[in-house]
C-alpha cells in the first residue's frame, strides 16, 4: 500500500508540474476546450435528464471524471514502455505535418492513406489516427484535452443508452446505470485516446437506435441513423460488428414476420434460427472482411502473434486456422474471455487490480445463478440475444487475444453486457428488493412483479 500512495503522489506531483508549465497558448486551449465541454454537459443535463435522474447524473459525471483522472495518470506516467497512446501521437503529428505543409491535399491524407510514414500501420489503426488528428486540431494536441474529449463522448452515449432503455425498458435502468459508469474496470478504457474508446461508444449508440428501431416501428429513420455508428466500428472493430449483425438483424426479420403472421414462440425461435443462416450466408457473399474463414484467420494470426513473440499468458496447443480446430477450446476461450486473470494469475499492480474484481464476477455470477433458479426469473428474448452476442464475442476475443492485458481491454465490447444480465438478476432478485428496502428505507411489499425484457 505504502508503494502505491507513493506511486500516486508522484503521479499527481508530476501531472502538476506539467500543468503549471505550460505556455499561455496551452493554457487558453485548456481553458476554451473546458469551456465547451463543461457546456455541453450542462446542455445534456438541461434537455435529456429527467428529474428524478438529476442527482444521479452528477454522480456519473463524477465517476467518469475520476476513471478519467486515473487513466490518464496510469497511461503518461506509470507505463515505462510505447504504448498504443504513444504511438497514435506519434503519427498523428505526422499527419498534421503533412496537412499543414500542404504537400498533400486532405482527401489524399484523409481517403487515400497516402502518407508513407505510416503506410504499415493496419487500415484500422490508420482511421483512429485520422479520427484522433481532428480531435488534436482542436486540443492543440494536449494529452489530458484528447482524454477529456473521448471520456465525454462516451459519457454521452452510455447516457443516450440508457434514456432509451428506460424509455422501453423501465426495469433494467438502475442495474445499466450500475453498470455503464460504475463499474470501474470496463469503464476505465472507455476514458482516453484509444481505438476501443471510440468503437465501444459507437456500439452504445448503435444499440441505442436499434432499440428504437424494434420499438417505435420507424424503421426507416432509424435505420439511415444507424448507418453512422455501424461505420465506426467497421473501421475500428469489424468483427464486433459482424456479431452484432449477427445477431440483431435476424432477431429484428423474425419479430416482425412473427408479429405480421401472429406466429408461436417455438415457430418465431425457429424462424429466428432460420434467419441467421440466412444473414451468414449473404455476410459471406456480399463482404469479404467478414467472411467466416477470414475472420478465423485474423483470430488464429492475432494468437500467433502473441504466441510467436512471448506476450502471451496461455495458449490452445493445436489451434489452427482450420474451424474444426477451435472447437474443442471454446470452454476455454469463453472462460478467458470472461473471469481471467484471476488473483493468482496476475503480476503486475494493474493485473492484480482487475483479477480481484474478475473473482468478485466470479462469485457473483453463482448468486446470479442459484438467485436465477431459485426464485424462477426466466431471460427474455432480449436478454436470449445478449448472452448469444456475449459468447460469440468472449469466445473471439479468448482466442486472439491470450494476453491479460490485451485481454482486458477488448473485454469492453461485450463485458459491460455480461454484468448487466448479472446486476438485473440481482437487482430484481427478493435479496436485491430487501437490501434496496433496508438501505433506502421502502416497502418491500409495494415493490410490484416484472416482466423481464
Amino acid at each position: 500500500m505504502l508503494k502505491l500512495y507513493d506511486r500516486t503522489s508522484n503521479y499527481l506531483s508530476d501531472s502538476l508540474k506539467d500543468f503549471f508549465n505550460m505556455n499561455w497558448v496551452n493554457f487558453t486551449f485548456v481553458v476554451a476546450n473546458i469551456s465547451v465541454l463543461f457546456f455541453l454537459v450542462l446542455q445534456l443535463y438541461r434537455r435529456k435528464i429527467v428529474t428524478d435522474s438529476k442527482t444521479l447524473f452528477w454522480w456519473t459525471l463524477a465517476s467518469k471524471i475520476i476513471l478519467t483522472f486515473i487513466f490518464g495518470l496510469l497511461f503518461k506516467y506509470h507505463f515505462n514502455y510505447e504504448t498504443d497512446i504513444d504511438v497514435y501521437f506519434k503519427y498523428s503529428f505526422k499527419v498534421q505535418q503533412a496537412l499543414l505543409a500542404k504537400d498533400q491535399g486532405f482527401y489524399e491524407i484523409f481517403l487515400n492513406n497516402s502518407i508513407t510514414e505510416i503506410y504499415y500501420l493496419n487500415d484500422r489503426s490508420y482511421f483512429f489516427i485520422k479520427l484522433l488528428t481532428l480531435v488534436n486540431f482542436i486540443t492543440n494536441s494536449n494529452y489530458w484535452l484528447d482524454c477529456a474529449w473521448f471520456s465525454f463522448l462516451n459519457f454521452f452515449c452510455c447516457w443516450f443508452l440508457v434514456l432509451k432503455v428506460r424509455k422501453y425498458y423501465s426495469k433494467s435502468y438502475m442495474p445499466l446505470i450500475l453498470v455503464l459508469f460504475f463499474i470501474p474496470v470496463p469503464n476505465f478504457w472507455s476514458c482516453g485516446p484509444i481505438k476501443d474508446s471510440i468503437a465501444f461508444s459507437m456500439l452504445l449508440l448503435l444499440l441505442g437506435f436499434f432499440l428504437e428501431v424494434i420499438e417505435s416501428k420507424k424503421y426507416l429513420k432509424y435505420f439511415i441513423l444507424c448507418i453512422l455508428p455501424s461505420y465506426f466500428i467497421f473501421k475500428l472493430k469489424f468483427y464486433v460488428l459482424g456479431a452484432l449483425i449477427i445477431v440483431c438483424i435476424p432477431f429484428l426479420v423474425s419479430r416482425i414476420i412473427k408479429e405480421k403472421l401472429s406466429l408461436k414462440k417455438s415457430l418465431a425461435a425457429g424462424l429466428f434460427i432460420f434467419c441467421i443462416s440466412i444473414i451468414w450466408i449473404l455476410m459471406e457473399m456480399g463482404c469479404q472482411m467478414l467472411y467466416s474463414t477470414n475472420i478465423l484467420a485474423l483470430i488464429f494470426y492475432n494468437y500467433e502473434i502473441f504466441v510467436n513473440y512471448e506476450f502471451s499468458n496461455y495458449q490452445f496447443n493445436k489451434l489452427s486456422v482450420e474451424c474444426l480446430s477451435f472447437i474443442p477450446y471454446i470452454p476455454k476461450a469463453i472462460w478467458n474471455g470472461l473471469f481471467m486473470p484471476l488473483p493468482w494469475n496476475a503480476i503486475s499492480l494493474v493485473m492484480k487490480i482487475e483479477s480481484v474484481f474478475n473473482f468478485m464476477i466470479v462469485l457473483l455470477t453463482c448468486f446470479a445463478i442459484i438467485f436465477g433458479f431459485k426464485e424462477q426469473i426466466k431471460p427474455g428474448t432480449i436478454s436470449i440475444l445478449i448472452i448469444i452476442y456475449i459468447l460469440v464475442n468472449s469466445a473471439a476475443f479468448g482466442f486472439s487475444s491470450p494476453n491479460w492485458g490485451t485481454l482486458s481491454r477488448y473485454k469492453i465490447y461485450y463485458s459491460p453486457f455480461y454484468y448487466f444480465i448479472i446486476s438485473y438478476i440481482l437487482y430484481h432478485s427478493k435479496f436485491g428488493y430487501l437490501l434496496r428496502a433496508k438501505c433506502f428505507k421502502l416497502n418491500y411489499f409495494s415493490i410490484s412483479t416484472i416482466n423481464h425484457p
